[in-house]
């Protein structure tokens, strides 16, 4: 974030202050949040044991009354003398099934004679359903506790046996096990689980999450039976730390366990921790809002002022040049805003030969360009000067390109190129006099509209066309179109510009590679070769430019684009390439083309072949267009641009 505001801890800047106010005042809340929820952490767990003791121990009376309600019945038919005097009697078979029909889930109910030594003989037996697949041999050899499990064809029942008044007659009940309505672990939350264990471990009945073996030592306290009740914390490390308790079931050897995960009985910490770190995202947001409107109400101003007067004394390094913050930056600004205002005012004295120095227009790469007056002939030009330093070599080589590009120029006589009116050079210094385009160059245009309708596009092409046809035809190849050179006029001219890399085809080397990456023809790269059909090329990208708002081989890096160039096959979207226009587009599917044997013959062809196939008017308005008068235009700034002088 520092990077993109171009702040720094030590340049102390106003955002560096704003940020460091806001992160202290709103942090600082929120840590004081996150440590008293990792304190109440321990007490959360403490009280989740205690909880899980209390299910279990509820759980273990539910199911001991659960369990008396049946013995209750049983002995109630026990104590009944129907019962017990004549037990082979119909009364007291009756009595059994009046019995039987006092709770649901009893099935069965009978007498039993139980002598010493002699295996136990069945006297009356009432079911509540004589089609009940139980053996009642199978159930009178179990039976040798008051209330036991019984397994039976692969179901668990309950079985209550209870000695009636009379000696050697007991009371036998079959019950429908149930306990599962019991167990119900959802009251102790999110993955918790309860069960119903006998003493040696071996699980009777379970519900909730997933059954876990019961510890080796809570079996030996069961089997002890000194302990009717436990919660602990699992100190495991080799599995997931949960909270368990258990507790007993008086009068038999059955316990009830309960188990849950640390980290869901946490849940509520976690709930307290999330909604924080929530919260803390809501002051986040609020900072960045603060931060925001901080920038744009205070600091983008400032820098905006100090980045339009060093741009104004041609410092085109601005980001990476930032001493001391906005305010100190402020102050120099103003320092040099007054210098600059002394020199703009002395600016209008300046004669350079007899042209008048009016103001400057724009800074390229070769050269500063100033608005002029020509007295003699009572007329505007453009003064194109060596730039200030040798940034581009040395000023004797500058000044001899300065002095070629002129009288380049000055040999194309053509509506579609600018003219040049003279040319004055010393040894260390030139500048140029030629005819003053009032408005802006191709590329201001496209980086203000992104894109062209084709009409726009194709007028564009046909003048650059026609100005290059009449450099070709003297023997020169430009070797750098490309939006930035071509210039717009707000009466409606189109001119090509910049011949500063222009040379007679006979006279350019293998070796002597010049252009604009994304505008060199791909024979260039592989060959070094440089003809009239390489600037065609250049034509194609600059119309595919104009209609995609993108250089279509422009990549991240030189070698990308150059990779791009010689092998990527431009494609135009179908709401461009339309049916009525195919013939046009395959014409600019020749300029494209990687052979320049399978390009046009000509600048010249190529214009009058997009005159014959396109389907619409082609027609120049540069109202409609959008062009507008600029002033200090940057046109080759950021072009990845080389220059090779042989």
């Amino acid at each position: 974030m520092f990077y993109i505001l171009g702040v720094g801890v030590k340049n102390k800047s106003i955002m560096f202050w704003v940020v460091l106010t806001l992160l202290v005042f709103g942090s600082l809340p929120f840590l004081l949040s996150w440590y008293q929820i990792n304190q109440s952490k321990v007490a959360v767990v403490d009280q989740a044991q205690k909880n899980h003791l209390i299910i279990s121990r509820a759980t273990a009376d539910r199911i001991e009354a659960y369990i008396d309600t049946y013995v209750n019945v049983a002995r109630s038919l026990a104590m009944n003398p129907t019962v017990y005097m004549v037990p082979d009697a119909s009364e007291a078979a009756e009595a059994l099934k009046a019995g039987l029909l006092l709770h649901d889930d009893i099935l069965m109910v009978g007498l039993l004679l139980n002598k010493e030594g002699q295996e136990g003989q069945v006297i009356q037996i009432a079911k509540k359903n004589d089609s009940l697949p139980i053996e009642t041999s199978s159930i009178t050899s179990q039976l040798n506790q008051t209330v036991q499990l019984l397994t039976l064809q692969g179901r668990k029942y309950l079985a209550v046996k209870v000695a009636s008044a009379r000696p050697y007659v007991d009371v036998m009940m079959v019950v429908n096990l149930e306990i599962i309505q019991w167990l119900n672990p959802s009251v102790l939350g999110q993955s918790a689980s309860l069960s119903l264990v006998d003493s040696t471990g071996q699980l009777i009945e379970h519900s909730g999450d997933h059954y876990t073996v019961v510890p080796s030592e809570w079996i030996a306290m069961m089997e002890n039976g000194s302990i009717t009740g436990l919660a602990n914390r699992s100190t495991d490390k080799k599995s997931d730390k949960y909270i368990a308790a258990f507790a007993k079931i008086n009068e038999q050897p059955w316990y009830v366990i309960s188990r849950q995960p640390v980290k869901f009985a946490e849940q509520s910490t976690a709930d307290m921790s999330r909604t924080a770190w929530n919260t803390f995202s809501l002051v986040l947001l609020v900072m960045l809002g603060l931060l925001t409107m901080a920038y744009f109400s205070w600091v983008k101003p400032i820098r905006r002022i100090v980045k339009a007067q060093n741009a104004l004394l041609g410092d085109s390094h601005f980001n990476s040049d930032w001493h001391g913050g906005e305010v100190q930056a402020l102050e120099k600004s103003f320092d040099a805003l007054t210098k600059h205002i002394n020199d703009r005012n002395a600016l209008g004295k300046i004669f350079v030969d007899r042209y008048q120095v009016i103001s400057p227009i724009g800074k390229g790469g070769m050269g500063t360009v100033f608005l002029g007056w020509d007295p003699k002939l009572d007329r505007q030009v453009a003064l194109k000067t060596l730039p200030i330093g040798n940034n581009f070599g040395t000023r004797e080589n500058m000044s001899q390109t300065l002095v070629q590009e002129a009288i380049t120029a000055a040999r194309i006589s053509h509506r579609n190129v600018v003219s040049i009116y003279d040319v004055v050079s010393t040894k260390n210094t030139a500048f140029i006099a030629m005819e003053y385009i009032k408005g802006e160059s191709l590329a201001s245009l496209l980086k203000r509209k992104k894109t062209l309708s084709l009409p726009l596009t194709l007028s564009i092409a046909i003048a650059v066309l026609r100005g290059l046809q009449s450099a070709h035809s003297m023997g020169f190849v430009h070797r750098d179109i490309k939006p930035a050179n071509i210039l717009l006029d707000v009466n409606g001219d189109i001119k090509l510009t910049d011949f500063g890399t222009a040379a007679l085809v006979s006279g350019i080397g293998t070796d002597d590679i010049t252009g604009t990456y994304g505008y060199i023809a791909p024979e260039t790269f592989q060959r070094g070769e440089v003809t009239h059909s390489s600037d065609l090329f250049a034509v194609g990208v600059l119309i595919t430019e104009c209609l995609l708002g993108v250089n279509p081989f422009k990549g991240k890096k030189l070698n990308q684009t150059k990779f791009n160039t010689i092998k990527k096959t431009v494609v135009f979207p179908a709401y461009i390439r339309q049916a009525e226009a195919e013939n046009l587009f395959k014409a600019i599917d020749l300029l494209l083309n990687k052979n320049p044997k399978k390009r046009p013959n000509s600048a010249k062809v190529m214009a009058e072949l997009i005159v014959q196939t396109t389907p619409c008017a082609i027609t120049w308005d540069p109202e409609d267009a959008g062009v507008r008068v600029h002033i200090n235009e940057k046109r080759n700034e950021d072009e990845d641009t080389i220059v090779a002088h042989s």
